[in-house]
């Protein structure tokens, strides 16, 4: 018995399993490659975010440093695991009256 593709031709059991296989392998690939953080070629596609300019503490560019501050974290991830290295990150970028409010953050 066989079955008719979309354009009408016979498709023999067979066929139809060589290409479920290849499916199969197509799926393995691709799987194994978001596993590794890629694209299908082997290679870890990477993204490089710039450091946020440091926060001195005004009003004015918070939201703009938590922004940046946001997308360094989350590209860097790998870097950062646990909630106390991107808090000690963040503090890094702090200068001025930021950095004298987060410096008893330090002694802790």
């Amino acid at each position: 018995m066989s079955s008719s593709t979309k354009d009408g031709s016979a498709t023999s059991k067979e066929e139809l399993a060589k290409h479920i296989q290849h499916l199969y392998a197509k799926i393995n690939t691709l799987e194994g490659a978001a596993k590794k953080g890629g694209g299908g070629d082997g290679h870890a596609a990477k993204i490089k975010a710039p450091k946020p300019e440091p926060y001195e503490g005004g009003r004015d560019n918070v939201q703009t440093f938590l922004t940046q501050m946001s997308a360094y974290l989350h590209v860097n991830e790998a870097l950062f695991s646990k909630e106390a290295e991107k808090v000690m990150c963040a503090g890094g970028m702090l200068r001025g009256k930021a950095a004298e409010w987060f410096e008893p953050t330090l002694r802790d």
